[in-house]
């Protein structure tokens, strides 16, 4: 997976492109073009990400967020990508429920991350399209590791889901068609 984290940005960066940076001690009022320009919420950063864009996290604790305002497309997904060491230890403040919650949106990509003790749900999608969640660890969250609700054609492959308190590791919910879960 670490050999794959070079050749997924290379193939994400386009002339219109950016790539935003998040790292514990960066400030939201940076540009978050660089590890040292750095921002310093993943929230900050998936509020401004739109198609074509990705978010590089580097290692560290970090508040859960929230991606809700822009879509990506078929050929410009948003991708948010944790590095190893990646940790969401509290929820997003959208609901305080989740550790990632991304909503009304398609074409996102949501790789690299460990979320730990949320109130509810490690990774959730609902009423949306094209999301592929990959490669995340999802431990000890109250209900669901990861949960999707009426999300239509998603993937969810390569992920680990444990110790989920009250139901599923992996719940697939609401009427949707063509998901893909796997590995």
């Amino acid at each position: 997976r670490i050999a794959a984290i070079p050749m997924v940005l290379c193939l994400l960066m386009t002339a219109d492109a950016a790539t935003y940076h998040v790292a514990a001690g960066g400030s939201n009022s940076a540009s978050g073009l660089t590890v040292n320009t750095a921002f310093a919420t993943i929230q900050h950063a998936a509020n401004i990400a739109v198609a074509d864009d990705s978010v590089l996290v580097h290692p560290g604790n970090y508040q859960g967020f929230a991606a809700m305002q822009h879509s990506g497309t078929v050929n410009a997904p948003i991708v948010f990508l944790g590095e190893a060491g990646v940790n969401i230890t509290s929820p997003c403040s959208y609901n305080n429920l989740d550790g990632v919650n991304v909503e009304n949106v398609s074409w996102v990509v949501i790789e690299g991350f460990t979320v730990t003790g949320m109130p509810r749900t490690g990774i959730r999608t609902a009423l949306s399209d094209h999301i592929t969640i990959r490669y995340n660890t999802c431990t000890d969250n109250f209900k669901w590791g990861i949960l999707t609700g009426f999300a239509e054609h998603c993937i969810i492959e390569y992920n680990t889901c444990s110790g989920s308190q009250d139901e599923h590791g992996i719940y697939f919910s609401n009427s949707a068609d063509d998901t893909i879960i796997r590995y």
